[in-house]
């Protein structure tokens, strides 16, 4: 939808051997780039409430909490929280 099209979404996998090293920071700031550079006006990233690591990473870009999904994503059985993310550019 063209009205639609101005915030993409974005997610960061590290494999763990090369994590806590700096790799997922700079994956972030790449495709922040990439997006501003196309034209984008915001991101989005949503991670499970309880993936400390995640929710530092995108608060160190920038991001800001939007909110909290209670229960949004099933895990093996398990209902888990999930925390929304945000960036203006």
């Amino acid at each position: 939808m063209p009205y639609e099209n101005h915030v993409g979404v974005i997610e960061v996998t590290v494999h763990p051997e090369y994590q806590r090293k700096g790799v997922g920071y700079e994956l972030l700031k790449a495709g922040i780039k990439l997006v501003r550079d196309k034209g984008f006006k915001g991101l989005v990233s949503h991670v499970l409430v309880e993936n400390k690591a995640s929710r530092r990473l995108l608060e160190k870009a920038g991001f800001q909490l939007e909110g909290i999904r209670r229960k949004a994503i099933n895990m093996h059985d398990e209902l888990k929280d999930e925390a929304l993310y945000a960036l203006l550019l």
